[in-house]
């Protein structure tokens, strides 16, 4: 089908006036931004967008920054309205984007080609038609370059846009830009979160030499104690015979195989584990997974904790990961053990003991050795039940951030070709 006859399967109301065709030179005009480096960057100064920004934060549209500069001689400034695209990328498929900028004044750094569309054209949608459907596809296949790619206006001036009418376009930015604002708010109320458990760990658990934490719970004075890891728990993993090649994960099946990457918000995304058979299960049970094991990571991403509250299916490990059960539940909660695990205490004491280096495996001797400080049961249940409840309000605004950028983008399939 011909580009010009194409329209989206997603339209508001009341919009049924055929797209326009039309090559992009005819509706903007083109510009380069002025070259910055590190060493022009200030504290302070004027807000400097680089091309960086459309990989590490990217937003249909730009209204703040946190890069400032000291205007150059021949500095580019934005009148509001512009629509950058990165010069250069790693990959074709991430140059392949853009943003329009809404605020007036930023500087526009030397690697963004500047488009600068006409009246017939809202910013923001022709940056979001540019970052999704056949457009993206085109403009990443312009790209060109081996270790790094580049793009050039020359490329941009043909490509073949296809809009509506402006109030259409309008309502479509619009209704995008809702949804990234959504997003920016549980993204943001999580880091608040993830400040404040912070918070919490480094006053609700004694500091190295003291034997009580700053911040307690009415009616509790005692000193905590102190052990070894491994005098309070079994630590186990896969041993090198026991490994699983690839062939023998199951798509389906009784017995659920747990890997690292299959950790998420401190528990276990069990609908994308892989299964193996029973003789596979039946091979070790110190790896055989129960209600309160704490799963630790020792190979790949380290120190990387979840904990298992309950199980569908019975379960057993892949290789890369501690299986750690406590010995006496009754006087050392499993869930305060993991709470704790999952701090940076532990990440903290591997660092201090490690020999120099990049920590690239967590050995089971360093594990062994480290040191866990403890209060009366009790007053492990009561601090357990305030950090987790953080855990589960972190995990609500991390599954929210998930729904959201699902719509978004299923929302974008439909309402761009």
């Amino acid at each position: 089908m011909e580009k010009d006859k194409l329209e989206p399967k997603l339209r508001f109301p009341g919009f049924t006036e055929p797209w326009e065709h039309r090559k992009l030179a005819t509706i903007a005009t083109f510009a380069k931004g002025c070259g910055y480096s590190k060493n022009d960057l200030t504290d302070r100064g004027t807000p400097l967008i680089l091309y960086g920004r459309l990989y590490t934060n990217y937003s249909s549209a730009i209204e703040t920054v946190d890069t400032y500069a000291k205007p150059l001689i021949g500095s580019v400034y934005s009148k509001g309205g512009e629509v950058i695209v990165p010069a250069s990328g790693e990959t074709a498929e991430d140059i392949a984007r853009a943003s329009a900028v809404i605020s007036k004044g930023f500087l526009l750094g030397g690697d963004l080609n500047i488009i600068n569309p006409n009246s017939e054209i809202d910013p923001v949608f022709l940056a979001l038609q540019l970052s999704n459907g056949y457009l993206k596809k085109e403009l990443a296949s312009k790209a060109q370059g081996k270790s790094v790619v580049h793009i050039h206006n020359s490329d941009l001036e043909n490509l073949q846009i296809i809009y509506p009418s402006l109030v259409e376009q309008m309502k479509v930015s619009t209704c995008i830009r809702v949804f990234e604002h959504l997003i920016t708010l549980h993204q943001r109320k999580e880091e608040e979160l993830q400040k404040l458990k912070k918070g919490l760990l480094q006053k609700m658990f004694p500091k190295d030499g003291e034997s009580v934490p700053e911040v307690r719970f009415p009616n509790f004075t005692d000193s905590w104690e102190q052990r070894k890891l491994a005098s309070l728990a079994t630590m186990n993993a896969r041993i090198g015979w026991q490994n699983l090649r690839t062939s023998e994960f199951l798509d389906s099946g009784d017995y659920l195989l747990i890997t690292g990457v299959d950790f998420k918000s401190g528990g276990v995304d069990l609908e994308h584990c892989k299964f193996v058979d029973e003789r596979r299960y039946e091979q070790d049970k110190k790896i055989q997974l129960s209600e309160g094991s704490i799963l630790l990571t020792k190979d790949g991403t380290l120190g990387k904790v979840a904990f298992i509250k309950s199980l569908p299916k019975p379960a057993t490990l892949n290789a890369g990961v501690f299986n750690i059960r406590v010995i006496n539940p009754e006087k050392l909660s499993p869930k305060f053990l993991y709470i704790y695990l999952s701090g940076p205490f532990l990440m903290d004491y591997v660092a201090k003991t490690s020999t120099g280096g990049t920590i690239q495996h967590l050995n089971q001797s360093v594990l062994r050795d480290f040191l866990v400080p403890y209060p009366k049961f009790e007053e492990q249940e009561k601090i357990s039940s305030i950090l987790d409840g953080v855990n589960q309000i972190i995990t609500l605004h991390q599954r929210k951030t998930e729904e959201l950028k699902k719509l978004k983008k299923a929302l974008l399939q439909q309402m761009f070709v």
